[in-house]
């Protein structure tokens, strides 16, 4: 019996889980990667357009940050040290942070793809520019190119890895045309250093906004968050133990049969749930209008160990949603107001 051929687009972890299984499943897989290795968003880069997380020399610099993680394993000692491979997994596992740094969990998913031999399976540097049905509406014609030619081929499925955070939506303000400054998306926010004696207005209040705002402390000169809406800002421990331990499978199984049965009343228990851990975390002062925030059901909260003490510090200032920009942006005095 034939194979079936199938098509997955992106080298991150999702793809590279696809490929792991469809491989074991007998299927025919070829995966597309526009970039020249494995890792997706963990995997940094230099250009641009492409969303990576940042190096992790950039990881808590600012004293303020450091003393909000006092006491807990510090993990800075931990940045050059290497994850055990995969295939020791059965092994004792050493000691390691909760929340591993963007190099190690980059080098555990090149690890993951090595131990399962799918790197035969990948295609890199190779962009997917247009994916349609052919003639006859049996098998999917995938377009790519590779080395600035183009390749068309047929698949009888495609399954799409490429993420959420591919392409930058980067709203138009009034005035833009007059303002005299860089405008850039967080897309291309690549090294903190670039920004040294700069003043910068961060627009947004989600994990983005978060994380540039306090990855700026000590190279900007002055840091101000713009945001029209409050977050839910948790950290990443709740009593000393890492959050998404802390949020059991119990809880998430009685979550996901309310949300069937009784919407309305799941909501109300996991915002309150969220809530009770937020403030059990964090003392907001009332001038950030962080209070007023959405529910979760359609917004994500803010993950951050930093903002909240960085805001108290006054090295991020809480101010509002960017109306217009002018010439010289500048806090109006009496409004606080751009």
């Amino acid at each position: 019996m034939e194979k079936t051929d199938v098509a997955v687009v992106g080298a991150g972890p999702s793809g590279l889980a696809v490929l792991k299984n469809l491989k074991e499943e007998g299927f025919n897989v070829t995966v597309h990667e526009k970039r020249d290795s494995v890792g997706g968003v963990w995997s940094y880069s230099e250009y641009p357009q492409t969303t990576s997380t940042l190096p992790d020399c950039y990881d808590c610099q600012c004293e303020q940050i450091r003393e909000l993680i006092h006491g807990l394993p510090d993990p800075r000692r931990y940045v050059n040290q290497p994850l055990p491979d995969i295939s020791s997994a059965h092994e004792q596992i050493p000691d390691l942070p909760a929340h591993l740094t963007s190099t190690q969990t980059c080098d555990y998913i090149k690890s993951y793809a090595s131990h399962f031999n799918l790197n035969q399976h990948l295609q890199l540097n190779t962009s997917v520019k247009w994916i349609k049905r052919n003639a006859n509406d049996t098998k999917w014609q995938i377009c790519t190119i590779i080395s600035g030619k183009e390749e068309i081929k047929d698949f009888d499925r495609a399954v799409m890895c490429n993420g959420l955070s591919t392409k930058a939506i980067v709203p138009k303000f009034e005035g833009e045309d007059l303002f005299k400054g860089e405008i850039i998306h967080v897309q291309s926010f690549k090294r903190p250093p670039d920004f040294k004696y700069k003043r910068v207005l961060v627009v947004g209040m989600g994990n983005s906004a978060a994380d540039t705002s306090t990855q700026l402390i000590g190279h900007a000169k002055e840091i101000y968050l713009s945001h029209r809406g409050g977050a839910k800002i948790l950290p990443r421990r709740v009593d000393g133990a890492p959050l998404d331990l802390v949020i059991t499978r119990h809880q998430n199984i009685v979550k996901f049969t309310l949300d069937r049965l009784l919407p309305s009343l799941s909501r109300f228990l996991f915002d309150w749930t969220i809530e009770r851990y937020s403030k059990q975390s964090f003392t907001l002062n009332p001038s950030w209008r962080l209070s007023s925030a959405p529910s979760l059901s359609t917004h994500q909260p803010v993950i951050s160990d930093h903002l909240v003490a960085s805001l108290w510090s006054k090295q991020v200032l809480s101010v509002p949603g960017l109306h217009r920009l002018i010439a010289r942006i500048k806090p109006n005095s009496q409004t606080g107001k751009f």
